[in-house]
């Protein structure tokens, strides 16, 4: 008799427990899609084009100019020394940390207001600080 009481309740325990992780699953979900609001919220925000001089040991330095368009992609120019090179990829901003992935390379920077201060490897804001103001 025992054991016919004992399924019943077993079988109430994992419904039961089965309703909490899909409540949980849930949790997650509304989490995580409130974050990427955020995020494309935000990316508009940071259309425009953001100019600089960044310091070099051996040059004048790098004339710097990144161009953030409204679907979430950049596009970064570096001058020095005569040369040109142009690099694209995307952006995303979490908070204020923006990082900028290309196909060879990721960096990141944080944004205040009008300007963004790039960070080294070591995700620090270098001395002398590499900052870009919008245009």
């Amino acid at each position: 008799m025992k054991k016919l009481f004992l399924a019943p309740v077993l079988g109430l325990a994992l419904v039961a427990c089965g309703n909490t992780a899909s409540n949980s699953t849930a949790d997650s979900t509304a989490t995580v899609d409130s974050t990427q609001a955020v995020e494309q919220v935000a990316a508009p925000a940071l259309e425009g084009t953001f100019v600089g001089l960044l310091p070099s040991a051996d040059s004048e330095g790098f004339d710097t100019t990144i161009v953030f368009n409204a679907d979430g992609t950049y596009t970064e120019t570096v001058t020095a020394k005569g040369t040109t090179s142009t690099e694209q990829g995307v952006f995303t901003l979490a908070g204020d940390t923006l990082t900028l992935t290309a196909e060879s390379s990721q960096k990141l920077a944080v944004l205040r207001g009008d300007s963004i201060s790039l960070l080294d490897a070591d995700k620090k804001e270098p001395t002398p600080a590499y900052v870009l103001r919008k245009k």
